[in-house]
């Protein structure tokens, strides 16, 4: 997998009966992001709505509304009213996860949305701050040592990075890495720069500026092969000796159950 976004984008927000009368859209399209500005969905989401003003030749604008692991943002665009100004750009926390991981869901990441499309993905890294030396194989084996000593930010408790996480975790045989959630993607990486929290798990498309400027170093790439605009980043497989370890931040564009086809 490339270390870029594949953007496909299309028409999605045209209501059949609006095409019809040749009205559509006729005021801003608000696009939701369940996560705060600067983190990889966020930059995404704002690279796909400025395209898809150009294409509808009205404004779509991004409204990030964050919290709780991208279900207050989504919960809100299952309550709007599904007349294609409203929408949403989420990632499999949301789409796939959701469900799986709430006691209590306020919304049915099945029923609630009428998905339009996967619009890109982007592999995970892992990351450390440039003052913990070592490859990923020593910093599993320092965290051996240290049961619970090594902490890693992500951009909040069931998330898929989170998960990717406690995958590789799992990987290197358990080992005890604690784990500090935010808000989201952006507010981890700015922790790790300055040394709050000296591990990341983030996707490679907001990181590896950061990286190639050694503000952080990303020990190991979650894909199945190097990439060629990161060929010093080695893959998860090619640093722990395992086989099969891939894991991408997938992002979707949906809008609410009841939206005309």
């Amino acid at each position: 997998m490339r270390f870029a976004f594949v953007v496909l984008v299309a028409l999605v927000f045209i209501p059949a009966s609006a095409t019809a009368q040749g009205s559509y859209p006729n005021r801003v399209i608000r696009l939701i992001v369940p996560f705060p500005a600067g983190g990889a969905t966020d930059v995404f989401a704002r690279q796909y709505a400025a395209r898809m003003s150009s294409l509808l030749g009205q404004q779509v604008v991004i409204d990030n509304k964050t919290g709780a692991a991208g279900a207050i943002g989504s919960a809100e665009v299952a309550r709007a009213e599904p007349n294609g100004y409203t929408a949403l750009f989420a990632t499999a926390s949301v789409f796939a996860l959701y469900n799986l991981m709430s006691k209590k869901p306020q919304f049915d990441s099945l029923k609630d949305f009428i998905p339009i499309a996967e619009v890109g993905a982007s592999p995970v890294i892992f990351a450390v701050h440039p003052s913990v030396p070592g490859d990923l194989k020593a910093v599993i084996a320092y965290a051996k040592a240290n049961p619970g000593k090594l902490q890693y930010g992500s951009p909040g408790t069931g998330t898929y990075l989170h998960l990717s996480m406690e995958m590789l975790k799992r990987e290197a045989g358990g080992v005890d890495i604690a784990h500090i959630p935010y808000r989201g993607g952006a507010p981890a990486i700015a922790d790790n720069i300055a040394g709050q929290v000296p591990m990341l798990v983030d996707a490679v498309s907001t990181s590896l500026q950061h990286h190639r400027e050694g503000r952080m170093h990303i020990l190991a790439v979650a894909s199945p092969k190097r990439s060629p605009l990161a060929p010093d980043i080695p893959t998860v497989d090619e640093a722990l000796g395992s086989t099969g370890f891939v894991a991408a931040l997938w992002n979707a564009v949906a809008v609410p159950a009841g939206s005309p086809p």
